[in-house]
């Protein structure tokens, strides 16, 4: 193995190794990387919070509150006022600790301010004027996790954004969408869980027949209106699968059959919801199914969805088994190494 110091002026960075196992383009290969790795160790340190990054983080957060106050006052009054967004207070806790979750990946950060990420944060801010520009709040508040991730980069370097953004996409979860996106996709959810929910009730040995978005039982009609499309259900089980993703260490394609399976869980679920307060109109009261309607069954639906979730999970991997690829050289190597006793 060869080795090359770097001169005693070279700004005391240390001495980097570059070792050479075999000839040809296979060397060159395995003397690139080394000196790849070595350059990025030697270009990052230990994400340590000195007093100029704390200087800089306070900096940070006073220009967010300075800049965002007014589209952070219309977050705040959305989750209040809209039902379907009151889950907007949970958002940035979540985030937090999808960040604590990750503490142990976390990668030293660059030597001085990385300046690229004043390139996301400009970025952020043209999404913003766009939005004010055209009059859609969204997109002023869809500007925000833009603006965050540059505050990573800029204070830790590319790879720390890039250990970020799992925390940061989960911010897009507390904006509320647009009206026009709203309607697109309450509409056909509605109509989908009043035909399930039918379907449910009958199965049921219940007399229910469907009118337009009303579901008659009886005397009893349970009218499907929009703001029990399940558009709400639909947001928090989208969350749950994403949070899910980001924390369970599965290969990609199971975490795509998360978000695949969204659709039919929160149809499923509100099909449920559906179902169980028209039981509860003909068995017991309209005053009790009204109440779990609109105080028990949100809550409820969630465990449910959860449960929904990880049953995927599980069907995933049984039905794709991973197997491991092993060559003749990898074989002899373990034989090498784990010699049979001759008897």
């Amino acid at each position: 193995m060869r080795r090359h110091r770097t001169r005693k002026g070279a700004k005391n960075r240390g001495a980097v190794h570059a070792g050479f196992n075999g000839h040809g383009a296979h060397g060159e290969r395995a003397s690139k990387s080394a000196a790849a790795v070595a350059a990025e160790q030697l270009d990052s340190s230990p994400f340590v919070f000195t007093w100029p990054v704390r200087t800089a983080i306070a900096l940070l957060i006073a220009l967010f509150a300075w800049s965002y106050w007014q589209v952070l006052g219309e977050l705040v009054t959305a989750w209040n006022h809209q039902p379907d967004y009151s889950h907007g207070w949970f958002v940035v806790p979540v985030a937090g600790y999808l960040l604590w979750s990750r503490r142990a990946d976390l990668p030293g950060r660059s030597r001085s301010f990385a300046w690229g990420g004043l390139l996301l944060v400009g970025l952020s801010l043209a999404v913003r004027t766009a939005g004010s520009a055209f009059y859609i709040d969204a997109v002023e508040a869809w500007s925000i996790p833009l603006w965050v991730a540059g505050a990573f980069w800029l204070l830790g370097g590319r790879r720390v954004c890039w250990w970020s953004l799992p925390a940061v996409g989960f911010l897009a979860f507390m904006i509320p969408l647009p009206f026009h996106a709203e309607h697109l996709l309450s509409y056909p959810l509605q109509r989908v869980a009043t035909r399930a929910s039918c379907w449910l009730l009958q199965s049921l040995a219940q007399p229910a027949l469907q009118e337009a978005n009303v579901v008659s039982i009886g005397e009893v009609r349970l009218n499907i209106v929009e703001a029990c499309s399940g558009l709400r259900i639909f947001v928090s089980i989208l969350a749950l699968a994403y949070l899910y993703a980001a924390l369970i260490k599965k290969p990609l394609w199971t975490k795509c059959a998360l978000f695949v399976a969204v659709a039919p869980v929160a149809v499923a679920a509100n099909a449920l919801r559906i179902t169980l307060t028209g039981l509860l109109h003909v068995m017991v009261s309209g005053e009790a199914a009204h109440r779990f309607s609109h105080d028990l069954a949100g809550w409820l639906m969630l465990p449910i969805a959860a449960a929904m979730l990880a049953f995927v999970v599980w069907y995933v991997d049984k039905l794709v088994l991973q197997v491991e690829t092993l060559t003749a050289g990898d074989l002899l190597r373990e034989g090498a190494a784990n010699p049979t006793p001759v008897t």
